[in-house]
């Protein structure tokens, strides 16, 4: 009497209902116990490892692990720091870090030298490719609140923000954001700019904490093979030796001397539109008042940096001028020589017109790069669309004698 009830369905039901429970709490107990392990390794990663590791050992990081990794100061974290914002300029590329590897413990930029004359820690927000809505939007909003992570020590507001504007290409990226915007409202109008800015370029959810590790871990793993197998060349060192994909000639006078550059550079948006023009300004006015607005505090100066076609002395009455299509295909272009201080004067004024108002600085890198480039090239031999060692002491000298001051230079 007492198994009679042993087979009958709603013993079955229990014992099925138990086994089920069972299943569901031992998994619940891996998941927890996985979270667990996966945070306790981040934070010692972060907080124990990377400190300590050797500052040659250290990969191109991004986000918020990328400002702890940097050298342009003096401790782990950032104290009472300088920031640069922007693209590549910002970040450091060029033959000065191309002769050092992935050595970024040694200098090979600007940042380093406003160190140096200073004395201030500076680090860089920037990154190779970001346009206005990246450089100044994106990148220092998603490192800055990444340092609110319990994975991170916090990052304190800067002291001082300089802006890199790069002719180059910068507004090119513009209106790639702008395609961005109107995929997602439909139209791109200033009002669009800035409710996209807001809702999904400064929006920092808070599973990206969690994604910082990932990607640290890749690029530590990639350079550290590179490093065992004395293969230290970048994706960006690899790029730099496809530069002559679009072969185009130009000659300039430096130093008495004519030097051939064979290799496609970049000029002040030549191929753009009027129109076009101001769309892409539209997105660098949006996002400096952004900028201007979330670091209300903050003395914020703009750095008009030019292109190597607005630097030398042209030997001839047309240049050869390089450009992106949608980031993939190289195009070519010929132009007289004087549209190209034209063109550069233009995009400068507007560039200066959109930080009146808002109490930003202005700083015309052009003077001081022209004045070097007449005794020295201020870029290449090997990356002629960013700036050498030369070039890039030049405007870490001119940067930091500007340190205290919001001035608006004028467009030369």
């Amino acid at each position: 009497m007492l198994y009679a009830n042993i087979d009958k369905p709603e013993h079955q039901g229990r014992v099925l209902g138990n086994r089920i429970r069972n299943i569901l709490a031992n998994l619940a107990l891996v998941v927890v116990s996985t979270l667990i392990s996966f945070f306790v390794i981040e934070l010692l990663f972060f907080r124990f490892v990377l400190p300590t590791m050797p500052a040659h050992l250290r990969p191109h990081l991004s986000g918020t692990p990328g400002v702890l990794a940097q050298s342009s100061k003096a401790g782990f974290v950032p104290q009472h720091y300088i920031a640069l914002l922007g693209d590549s300029y910002a970040e450091g590329f060029g033959d000065w870090q191309l002769s050092l590897g992935e050595d970024e413990s040694r200098p090979y930029h600007s940042a380093h030298i406003i160190e140096q004359l200073t004395g201030h820690d500076v680090v860089s927000f920037g990154q190779g490719g970001a346009g206005s809505a990246e450089g100044l939007v994106r990148l220092p909003a998603f490192a800055l609140a990444g340092s609110q992570c319990l994975l991170f020590p916090t990052l304190d507001t800067p002291r001082k923000m300089f802006v890199y504007f790069y002719e180059g290409n910068d507004l090119q990226e513009n209106l790639e954001f702008l395609r961005k915007v109107r995929n997602r409202y439909g139209g791109d109008d200033r009002a669009a700019i800035d409710h996209y800015l807001v809702q999904d370029y400064s929006n920092f959810a808070w599973w990206r904490c969690h994604v910082f590790f990932f990607d640290t871990t890749l690029k530590v793993v990639k350079y550290l093979y590179a490093y065992l197998t004395r293969d230290l060349k970048s994706e960006y060192v690899r790029s730099v030796s496809q530069l002559d994909v679009l072969p185009a000639i130009n000659s300039f006078l430096v130093d008495g001397r004519t030097v051939r550059v064979q290799t496609g550079l970049h000029g002040p948006a030549l191929e753009l539109s009027d129109d076009n023009v101001a769309k892409a300004m539209d997105v660098f006015s949006g996002s400096l008042s952004w900028l201007r607005g979330r670091f209300p505090d903050v003395p914020i100066s703009v750095v008009y940096i030019p292109s190597p076609l607005s630097v030398y002395r042209n030997v001839g009455d047309t240049a050869s001028y390089a450009y992106e299509l949608n980031r993939k295909a190289a195009w070519k272009l010929t132009v007289p020589t004087a549209q190209i201080s034209v063109h550069s004067d233009l995009i400068c004024g507007l560039v200066r017109h959109a930080t009146e108002g808002k109490g930003i600085g202005f700083i015309d890198a052009r003077p001081t790069l022209r004045q070097a480039a007449l005794s020295r090239t201020v870029h290449g031999p090997i990356d002629w669309n960013h700036l050498n060692e030369n070039g890039y002491r030049e405007l870490g000298q001119l940067v930091s004698r500007r340190v205290d001051d919001v001035n608006l230079d004028p467009c030369h």
